[in-house]
């Protein structure tokens, strides 16, 4: 009887689903195409809580995609306001800025992809070879790739001297940089890994490999990490820690009848 009890025991364990919680950095097997949509150089992509915005570097376009990955058929330019090396892109609740790794700019577009005439130079503060960069609420970080170094900058642009090294942890390559409201994570496109920094850019003694062959840039969006490939034109989806979106607070949404402010989207898993 004992052993009866003890066989069946064993097949009931055999047959209940493994319960094991998915570790950060893990793919989740999901990952659409851009090429598709005319977006052959998938580079910069963010999250505005509804859609993914993704850069393409070969024709200085952005294109807008669903949370499925579904092409939306709307695309800009950023050719027209100088930008002609169109490379990360960031969401601030109200405008897209994107970085030009050309002449070391950030420059301004609105929620339709126009160019608002706002732009600000990283070149003054060292960061000769701007690419990834993201919001944080109160500051932009931009991620230089020549001196592998993370620069901060205020709402207007202006560097306050911040500034903080990838070397030191072994990021070597750093073209990305993403916040999820407690920690930077920080993609090294030669390591083909992700490193996580605190608020004060200390390494986290963490950092998680990839499978992408091209990455360039990555995102949070609440509950995961999207890193984008221009090898294959594929967005990758990666187990991330869980919060709330956006990272920074309630968004503000105007619209044309009156103001209201869009409330924080809390993924629980």
């Amino acid at each position: 009887m004992k052993r009866l009890i003890a066989t069946l025991t064993l097949l009931a364990l055999m047959l209940v689903p493994s319960m094991a919680q998915a570790a950060v950095g893990d793919y989740t097997t999901v990952h659409w195409d851009t090429a598709g949509s005319g977006n052959t150089a998938p580079y910069g992509i963010t999250w505005d809580g509804t859609y993914f915005w993704v850069t393409d570097g070969g024709n200085d376009e952005v294109y807008k995609y669903n949370a499925a990955g579904t092409y939306q058929s709307i695309s800009w330019d950023t050719h027209g306001s100088g930008n002609d090396d169109a490379r990360s892109i960031t969401w601030d609740g109200t405008y897209f800025w994107i970085v030009d790794s050309g002449d070391d700019e950030v420059y301004q577009y609105n929620s339709a992809g126009t160019y608002t005439t706002v732009h600000w130079d990283t070149n003054g503060s060292g960061n000769t070879d701007p690419i990834g960069i993201t919001w944080d609420g109160t500051y932009f970080w931009v991620t230089d790739n020549a001196n592998d170094e993370v620069y901060q900058y205020n709402s207007a642009g202006t560097y306050t001297t911040v500034h903080w090294d990838t070397n030191g942890s072994g990021n070597t390559f750093p073209v990305s940089i993403t916040w999820d409201g407690t920690y930077f994570w920080v993609l090294d496109y030669s390591a083909k890994k992700v490193f996580k920094y605190n608020a004060t850019g200390t390494y986290q003694s963490f950092n998680f490999s990839y499978g992408s062959l091209n990455p360039f840039s990555l995102v949070w969006d609440g509950g995961y990490f999207w890193i984008t490939d221009y090898g294959d034109d594929e967005v990758y989806k990666y187990e991330a820690p869980s919060g709330t979106w956006p990272p920074w607070g309630e968004e503000p949404v105007v619209s044309a009848s009156a103001p209201f402010r869009r409330q924080r989207i809390i993924f629980i898993r």
